[in-house]
């Protein structure tokens, strides 16, 4: 079935074209989220990825989200889009469940001067570093978003879904060339935005 039909079907709520969407589409959601949870240090969600893979899934569904996709060709960058942006906001609503359970600061026993991070070890650094995360992928996906608009198409390919630049051609139907010309000017135009807004060894240290 042609991607075009399939999405088209499950648009109209085709039970069994859901299904067949679900199959073939959820191996590639699975590894965006799984990707995010890593890049944003929050190693210890990584058991709860098919959670928020089915969250996706169920929310696509209930809502009919696919309706609002444009462009049928940027299918999967779209739904790469979607799955990181689901594993930040499913990040941020974890840690701060956590943060309201227990401080590691809070004494074991009225008795006692030892705290939960005197004997355990202390989880403080991956949650700061998760939100610091999120706070710049929040900002450069609205400087993505900013971008003209071929420049956002070819980078959004890019970086979310990575697809090589000769397949960006492909799929814009530009010279390889061009794309690579969007791709390059559009990364030095969001970098050096991120760089004046954060510093250049935090944006350093969050592309690495």
């Amino acid at each position: 079935m042609e991607v075009k039909e399939l999405v088209g079907r499950c648009i109209t709520g085709e039970g069994s074209a859901w299904n067949e969407f679900v199959k073939q589409y959820r191996p590639h959601v699975y590894q965006n989220v799984l990707c995010k949870l890593y890049k944003m240090g929050a190693y210890s969600l990584r058991n709860e990825a098919e959670d928020i893979v089915q969250e996706i899934f169920i929310t696509l569904w209930k809502k009919n989200n696919l309706s609002m996709l444009r462009d049928i060709r940027y299918l999967k960058a779209w739904l790469a889009k979607v799955a990181i942006n689901t594993a930040i906001n499913y990040c941020r609503k974890r840690f701060k469940i956590t943060d309201k359970t227990k401080s590691l600061n809070d004494r074991l026993s009225d008795d006692s001067d030892s705290t939960l991070e005197s004997v355990i070890p202390c989880n403080k650094y991956n949650a700061e570093k998760a939100f610091e995360r999120a706070e710049l992928d929040d900002f450069l996906k609205k400087e993505i978003d900013a971008l003209a608009f071929k420049k956002q198409q070819a980078l959004k390919l890019c970086i979310y879904d990575c697809v090589k630049q000769r397949e960006v051609a492909v799929i814009m139907d530009l010279p390889q060339n061009t794309a690579g010309t969007l791709i390059r000017r559009a990364k030095i135009q969001v970098r050096e935005a991120m760089e004046r807004n954060y510093g250049r060894e935090t944006v350093k240290a969050y592309s690495a």
